[in-house]
């Protein structure tokens, strides 16, 4: 038993090395469920070609696989259809160059706690804007998150935001500014 084991691991291990993959997606992979995901669920080409076209869009932005993947099952998932996820698409594309490619988990994160579409993209958005005037990723990624995760609705999330900007803009510590939008969040 244990040189079964032993062999087996070998056996992946030399897998991986000889292909490059560590337990990711390949974009091939993806596509193919993508298409197998449609099928089961009783979804249209549309959704189809928009979950295909979705993830050979975003890869190249930076985007793993996987995460382009689970954007889109996330969509299928919340019933967000074709047209409801290209312009989420759309937004992820206009503001990738500017955030990074770890936006496109939150709104993942979004489109999984139910947030409409419009939502997903005022979120996705606003991250920019705090991207845009200066603020860590890292910060507002936390404050949005937390957003997120309290059920604040887009609008007010992305007022959060501009009230963090605009604290940075008068002088105050980006981790004060965060303690602000914490506190904004949790009342």
């Amino acid at each position: 038993m244990k040189k079964m084991i032993i062999l087996t691991v070998l056996t992946i291990t030399t897998f991986f090395v000889f292909t490059g993959r560590s337990g990711g997606l390949m974009l091939e992979e993806a596509v193919q469920d993508i298409t197998n995901q449609t099928i089961t669920r009783g979804l249209s080409p549309k959704e189809e070609a928009i979950g295909v076209s979705a993830i050979k869009r975003l890869t190249p932005l930076g985007v793993s696989v996987d995460s382009a993947y689970q954007l889109i099952i996330a969509c299928f998932d919340q019933g967000i259809r074709a047209k409801e996820i290209a312009p989420i698409i759309r937004a992820l594309e206009l503001v990738i160059p500017t955030t990074g490619p770890d936006v496109t988990s939150i709104a993942t994160t979004a489109v999984t706690n139910g947030y409409d579409p419009d939502d997903v993209i005022d979120i996705i958005v606003a991250v920019k804007t705090g991207t845009k005037a200066g603020a860590k990723s890292e910060i507002h990624e936390k404050i949005v998150l937390l957003g997120i995760e309290k059920g604040l609705d887009g609008n007010l999330i992305t007022e959060i935001i501009d009230g963090f900007i605009k604290d940075i803009k008068n002088g105050l510590s980006p981790e004060q500014a965060r303690k602000n939008a914490i506190n904004k969040i949790n009342n």
